[in-house]
């Protein structure tokens, strides 16, 4: 469970200095944790986790892939993330939500 979250919180607070003590505490607090509760604390941050990469249809995105300056766009980063922690959440035996589920931006 650390692992995840400590995975789904660097990615989607890890600049933003105020959300800092929540990196700290928050996974130790989850130590003890139930599934369900883990389940819980998954459902709530894997969508905000997703919108962390922007939308999919991004014109910025593209034009940075066609000039080289970011070599995926945000679906394809999106995706490989994806692949990545849906992997740990699967691991835990928790299970993993919905794509589109909670998700704000598209």
């Amino acid at each position: 469970v650390l692992k995840l979250l400590y995975a789904l919180a660097s990615t989607e607070f890890a600049s933003v200095e105020q959300h800092q003590p929540w990196i700290n505490r928050g996974p130790t607090r989850l130590c003890g944790a139930r599934p369900e509760d883990a389940q819980r604390a998954v459902d709530k941050w894997y969508p905000r986790a997703l919108d962390t990469f922007g939308k999919s249809q991004s014109r910025f995105s593209d034009l940075a892939v066609a000039y080289g300056i970011r070599r995926w766009g945000n679906a394809e980063l999106r995706e490989m993330y994806r692949q990545d922690i849906d992997a740990q959440i699967l691991d835990l035996g928790l299970a993993v939500p919905p794509a589109n589920r909670g998700r704000r931006v598209l």
